[in-house]
């Protein structure tokens, strides 16, 4: 009898660990040969580096070894490419993305131009949280927290639903900074060139790790200041720097920048579209937490200057549900600060 009832368990494992192998031969045979898209919902900068990243070494820990092609969808602030994602992408497994942090927040800012609900959406992780900062041309009156109180400083944006917008008007409506926007830009790096070129004097927002990609030259030789530095926490570089929750005038207007950089805790955010089948998704989140410690991928980061802080889908979730709560009263504040 005793070895009789050892047999049951032992059979019970048995068809379980045939269920698993059959699931991931599923899963292998269906990826094997195939092509899967990265989206991109931004244009050339810091998405698109992450990305670009991400799409040479992900395949290798997808079963079935499939090709990853970066695929830049910039356009409405980051929008059109979520909204693709969410409407027109395969729902099948072959395709994923990159979307700007903004759209977290975008169904509360910009809801006009939300073709999706971010609850419904598929995350794979994220990559690193960021510290946003607030730079100003050396030259420029606004160069300091108090100059921007003074005098109009303009800086670049990229859509009227991306950060580069809605930060503005969230300062200048809480903090009594004076940014003037000029919309058009198609990303980060075409902001930089304006700063450059004398049509802007700065950027409202842009990412510590962006700043330090792209413009520690600038840094060394003090052609750019960073006047404010903001988030949910402040950055651990720049002790000295005015952080923008410390000027609050009171506990709701605390409140409100806290829910608004909700959304840097999860800064360079993957997904994938709604329905696909549960056994490909489960694959595509294992796969991008794989790359954490995957040699080849963080050597690659190193030598392209990229940070890396892997989250899984699980923590980009509960910050979804932190936003999803948020009190009608307070989101509709915000709406109407950060709107054009």
């Amino acid at each position: 009898m005793l070895q009789r009832a050892c047999r049951i368990p032992l059979c019970l494992a048995l068809l379980l660990t045939a269920g698993a192998s059959a699931r991931a031969d599923e899963i292998t045979d269906f990826y094997a040969g195939k092509l899967i898209s990265l989206v991109i919902a931004s244009g050339e900068g810091g998405y698109d580096s992450y990305g670009r990243l991400v799409a040479r070494h992900i395949g290798r820990h997808i079963p079935g070894n499939p090709r990853v092609v970066p695929q830049t969808m910039p356009g409405a602030g980051g929008l059109q490419g979520a909204n693709h994602i969410y409407n027109i992408a395969a729902r099948d497994g072959t395709v994923i993305g990159l979307v700007r942090r903004s759209a977290l927040v975008a169904h509360i800012t910009t809801p006009s131009g939300v073709r999706f609900d971010i609850s419904k959406m598929n995350w794979l992780g994220n990559l690193i949280p960021e510290y946003p900062v607030a730079l100003a041309w050396h030259d420029a009156k606004g160069a300091t927290l108090e100059g921007l109180r003074q005098n109009e400083l303009v800086v670049g944006g990229t859509g009227p639903s991306s950060v580069h917008e809605t930060t503005p008007r969230l300062f200048n409506a809480l903090l009594g900074t004076r940014y003037r926007i000029v919309s058009g830009y198609k990303g980060s790096a075409d902001l930089d060139l304006a700063m450059e070129r004398g049509e802007t004097q700065g950027v409202a927002y842009e990412s510590w790790s962006g700043v330090k990609l792209r413009k520690g030259d600038w840094l060394e030789k003090k052609l750019v200041h960073v006047t404010l530095s903001f988030g949910i926490d402040r950055n651990p570089d720049l002790p000295n720097t005015p952080f923008a929750l410390d000027y609050a005038r009171n506990e709701d207007d605390k409140r409100l920048m806290q829910l608004f950089f909700s959304q840097d805790a999860m800064s360079r955010p993957m997904v994938a579209p709604p329905g696909i089948p549960k056994d490909r998704l489960e694959a595509l989140q294992k796969a991008f937490m794989a790359l954490g410690s995957d040699s080849e991928f963080l050597a690659d980061a190193q030598k392209s200057n990229i940070q890396i802080e892997l989250a899984d889908h699980r923590a980009v979730r509960k910050v979804i549900d932190l936003i999803a709560e948020t009190p009608e009263p307070l989101a509709k504040r915000l709406t109407e600060l950060t709107s054009p």
